[in-house]
């Protein structure tokens, strides 16, 4: 499984990086798309036994695809881009990551 602890580090970099200007930002982003991707790349070799907790991963994992996008564009658009909006974006790829992986627990029982 993809290091839980990269994508959650990944998305900490992403909260407030607006702030510090562009380029951290554009490397917030740069870093947030390789983790996603190399979760996404994972999950394809990985099939969960149960499609519907599978789906949540694959839907935490494009929130995470998207959050990157979206850091990319907030990069482009500074000093007009909401800084809120980038940090609520990285607390639902999380909160969409701890939900799955609170499914897998809940099977398990």
């Amino acid at each position: 499984m993809p290091s839980i602890k990269s994508l959650l580090a990944a998305t900490s970099r992403v909260t407030e990086v607006v702030r510090r200007g562009p380029d951290a930002t554009q490397a917030a982003a740069t870093q947030a798309a390789a983790t996603a991707l190399h979760a996404r790349e994972w999950h394809s070799g990985h099939l969960c036994p149960d499609p519907a907790i599978g789906e949540e991963f694959t839907a935490a994992f494009d929130a995470f695809t998207a959050l990157a996008d979206e850091c990319a564009v907030a990069a482009k658009s500074i000093p007009g881009y909401s800084s809120h909006a980038l940090d609520e974006s990285a607390g639902q790829a999380v909160a969409g990551l701890m939900t799955a992986m609170y499914s897998t627990r809940s099977a398990e029982r």
